[in-house]
């Protein structure tokens, strides 16, 4: 599986495998779709193992962002992963953060 979800105490952990891809991106949309339900103290996302990530990735990224209701943080992990950064990159003229680009583009 591509996406595993943990859940401790009061936060949730999504851990991406090595793709976030078009190929992988609808399996784990099934698997995030749920959590759009509830109510989440704390998000924490990894995305640091993450080594093949395009646009479908993003958008899937960007959906959670927008549909998942989180009461304090979400946390990322791995931001600085050199196949995130360099999506990223193609976003922003600024080096900005996954979590910069995401916020971005809820408000635009």
């Amino acid at each position: 599986m591509a996406l595993q979800i943990e859940r401790k105490a009061d936060f949730h952990i999504l851990n991406f495998s090595k793709e976030l891809n078009i190929f992988s991106v609808r399996d784990d949309f099934e698997t995030i779709k749920p959590l759009a339900q509830e109510l989440i103290s704390q998000l924490l996302i990894d995305v640091s193992e993450v080594e093949d990530f395009d646009t479908a990735g993003l958008q899937l990224l960007a959906w959670m962002h927008s549909h998942i209701a989180v009461e304090e943080s979400i946390r990322w992990l791995g931001e600085d992963n050199p196949a995130v950064t360099k999506l990223v990159g193609l976003f922003s003229q600024d080096a900005c953060s996954l979590s910069q680009l995401l916020t971005a583009m809820e408000t635009a």
